[in-house]
C-alpha cells in the first residue's frame, strides 16, 4: 500500500464568500484545499499514479468520491464548525490500494465575520475582500546563543505561511505580531523569542492583498532550550569571520506529521525522514547543511551537543510504536555545529496493518537520573512509574479541543473494565498531573479536565489500562 504524511494541522481564518455565485457575499466560510496538507506520498512498489482525496472525519467510508465519481480535492467550512475539526487524507495507487492519515485544521473567526454583516459586492472592481490565510499550526525552533547577549529564537512570517487565497489575487504582503501586543496591522514580518519566552507563544499571521485588504490566522511556535543556554547563560564571542565558526544554525521543524502504518519488507512500520521536518534551516557562514533525526530517549544520559550514533536521515517505527512519538530532529552546517528542536510524530494504524496480538504490553522504565534532573531544574517523581514508548497501543484517545486554552474533554473507549490511570506528562517526561485513577466499566467514556496553573506548551496525556496504553499529544496554549 502507498505511504502519506501529512501536516498535522494548519490555522484558517473565516472569510466572506459567495456562495450562491449572485455576485454578493453570503455567509463566512473556508476552504480547506487537498494539496495544503499533503506533504510526502510513496509507493515503494508500484510505479504508477498516485491520486488522492479528503473527506471530513466520520462522515464516510472508503476512498471518497464526489458524486460524479471525481476524488474530492476541497472541503468547506462556515461558522457552525469554529475550533478544531479532523480531516482524513486519503491516497489511492493504480491497483486500487488505498491508505489514510488524519489530522484538523483550526478554523477561526478572529474578524468577527460569523456575526451578522452586510453583504459585499465579491467583484475585483473595487476589491472589497479580505484574502484568507492558512497558516501551519505550530513550529518548534530552538534558542540559539546570540553574540552579544543571551540565546534567541528568530521566526520569520514566511515560515508561519502555508498558503493565501484572494479572490482577486496577489501578490500578497505578509506581517507577523506576538498576540496580545498591538492592534491592526502589524509593522514587523519577525519576531524574536528570548529566554524568558520558553513553551507555547500564540502569534498572530497576517496577509493583506493588492488592495489594502488585511486579514490575520492565530498559529504558536514552541520555544525550546534543549541545550540548556538560559540556564548556563552561554553567549557565542562576537564573530570574526567564519573561520572559526562555532555559532549553531537556525532551526525550526514543523510541531507534528501525521503517518500512516504501510507494509515494508520487515512488516508494517511507519518511516520517517529528517528533511521533511525542517521548515526553516540556515547557517551564516555555510550552505552545506545536513540533518539527523532520532528517537527522543527517556533515559538519556545527558543532554549532547551532537546526534547520537544511531542517528540517520530516516526513523521506523513499528506497531508497538502507535500514537504520539517524539523526536529530536538535528542540523549541522560546515564547520560541526549542531542545532536540533524536539517535535513528534503521530503513527496512526487506521487500516488494520498492525492487526491483534502486536505484543503491547505495559512497560515500566527506571526513573530519570539525577543529573538530567537538576540539569533540567525537576524534581524526582517518585509515585508515579514511567512510560517507555513502546507501552503504546493503538490510539483511541481523543482530547478536544487541541490546542486546548482553558481545559480539555478527554474521550477514549474500553473493550475491558478495570483499573484506569490517566497522567499528564510534560516535554522532558515528567508527571505533571495526575488526571484520574479510579475503576472504569467498558465501553465509551468521556471526562473534562481544567487546565488550572499549567504552563503553555506541549504535553503528553497517557492513559493505562488493562488493555496496554493510549497516548495523546496535548498543546495548550
Amino acid at each position: 500500500m502507498p505511504s502519506l504524511t501529512v501536516h498535522n494541522g494548519l490555522s484558517a481564518e473565516l472569510h466572506p464568500v459567495d456562495n450562491n455565485g449572485d455576485g454578493l457575499t453570503d455567509l463566512a466560510g473556508v476552504v480547506l484545499r487537498l494539496d495544503d496538507l499533503i506533504l510526502r506520498a510513496d509507493d515503494y512498489c508500484n510505479a504508477g499514479p498516485l491520486s488522492f482525496s479528503m473527506r471530513k472525519s466520520g462522515t464516510g467510508s472508503g476512498f471518497p468520491l464526489n458524486p460524479d465519481g471525481t476524488p474530492t480535492s476541497s472541503l468547506q467550512y462556515t461558522c457552525t464548525e469554529l475550533g478544531t475539526q479532523l480531516v482524513e487524507v486519503w491516497v489511492r495507487n493504480n491497483m486500487g490500494i488505498t491508505n489514510y492519515s488524519e489530522t484538523y485544521i483550526i478554523v477561526q473567526d478572529n474578524t468577527g465575520e460569523c456575526f451578522p454583516h452586510t453583504p459585499q459586492p465579491a467583484s475585483c472592481n473595487p476589491d472589497v475582500l479580505f484574502p484568507e490565510i492558512h497558516s501551519i499550526n505550530g513550529l518548534s525552533g530552538a534558542l540559539r546563543a546570540s553574540p552579544d547577549g543571551p540565546a534567541l529564537l528568530s521566526v520569520p512570517v514566511s515560515a508561519l505561511v502555508r498558503n493565501v487565497y484572494d479572490n482577486c489575487g496577489g501578490p500578497y504582503e505578509y506581517r507577523l505580531r506576538k498576540s496580545g501586543t498591538g492592534t491592526g496591522v502589524p509593522a514587523d514580518s519577525i519576531v524574536v523569542f528570548n529566554c524568558d519566552e520558553q513553551g507555547a507563544q500564540i502569534l498572530e499571521v497576517w496577509a493583506g492583498d493588492p488592495a489594502g485588504n488585511w486579514n490575520y490566522s492565530e498559529t504558536y511556535v514552541i520555544v525550546q532550550d534543549p541545550d540548556l543556554r538560559c540556564a548556563s547563560g552561554q553567549t557565542t564571542p562576537p564573530p570574526a569571520g567564519c573561520s572559526p565558526d562555532k555559532t549553531p544554525p537556525d532551526l525550526l521543524v514543523y510541531n507534528g506529521f501525521s503517518q500512516g502504518v504501510v507494509w515494508s519488507g520487515n512488516g508494517p512500520s511507519v518511516r520517517v525522514f529528517a528533511e521533511d521536518f525542517i521548515r526553516l534551516g540556515r547557517d551564516r557562514c555555510h550552505n552545506n547543511l545536513g540533518w539527523r533525526i532520532s528517537k527522543w530517549d527517556w533515559q538519556q544520559d545527558n543532554l549532547p551537543s551532537k546526534p547520537p550514533k544511531s542517528a540517520s536521515s530516516s526513523i521506523s517505527f513499528s506497531c508497538e510504536e502507535l500514537g504520539t512519538q517524539l523526536v529530536y530532529v538535528w542540523l549541522r552546517d560546515g564547520a560541526g555545529n549542531w542545532a536540533r528542536a524536539e517535535t513528534y510524530v503521530i503513527v496512526q494504524d487506521n487500516i488494520g496493518a498492525c492487526g491483534q496480538g502486536s505484543g503491547l504490553q505495559q512497560v515500566v522504565v527506571p526513573e530519570f537520573k539525577q543529573e538530567i534532573l537538576a540539569r533540567l531544574g525537576g524534581t524526582p517523581v517518585q509515585a508515579t512509574p514511567r512510560l517507555s514508548q513502546a507501552a503504546t497501543m493503538p490510539a483511541q484517545l481523543v482530547v478536544w479541543p487541541n490546542p486546548a486554552t482553558d481545559g480539555f474533554t478527554l474521550r477514549s473507549r474500553l473493550e475491558q473494565s478495570g483499573t484506569v490511570q490517566i497522567f499528564l506528562y510534560d516535554q522532558v517526561g515528567r508527571v505533571v498531573r495526575v488526571l484520574a485513577e479510579q475503576w472504569m466499566e467498558a465501553g465509551d467514556f468521556q471526562a473534562q479536565f481544567s487546565r488550572d496553573n499549567l504552563p503553555s506548551g506541549l504535553y503528553r496525556c497517557v492513559l493505562q489500562s488493562r488493555e496496554g496504553v493510549q497516548s495523546v499529544a496535548v498543546v495548550f496554549r
